[in-house]
């Protein structure tokens, strides 16, 4: 069963806006022992949940979500009353939310070889000298 905050704990949440001092003195904490009480409060897993809750609540309807955009951008596309330059921008942007873009490329074991910007084998036996670590210098 989840735990029920004080009424000095929910001034608290109500009053935090990213600083914790703050909202211990609005909460009823004395000044005295506001930053402590605002750093013990922000270790408390309850009164962090609350505080996520509410930020979550207050966010959710100022951020669009994928499907939201997704929708939005589908109406537009097939709007025939847009500029085509739009419709395409929308089924691009559509496309790739989606991924139908996704840029794929092979990666093969052959090819040439360098070592750090050194050239072929036969140079870098030649130039790269092991260091004074007993590594090789490259």
């Amino acid at each position: 069963m989840a735990k029920k905050l004080t009424a000095k704990q929910q001034r608290f949440v109500d009053a935090y806006d990213g600083n914790a001092t703050k909202a211990a003195i609005a909460a009823g904490y004395s000044e005295k022992i506001a930053r402590q009480m605002g750093q013990v409060n922000m270790t408390k897993r309850v009164i962090l949940a609350e505080i996520k809750a509410r930020e979550t609540a207050r966010c959710t309807p100022l951020i669009a979500s994928r499907e939201e955009r997704q929708q939005f951008w589908t109406k537009v596309m097939r709007d025939k009353g847009e500029k085509t330059q739009d419709r395409l921008r929308a089924a691009e942007l559509l496309g790739k939310s989606e991924a139908d873009f996704v840029e794929r490329q092979e990666i093969s074991g052959s090819g040439p070889r360098t070592h750090h910007g050194c050239g072929n084998d036969d140079e870098v036996a030649a130039t790269c000298q092991p260091d004074r670590g007993g590594g090789a210098e490259w």
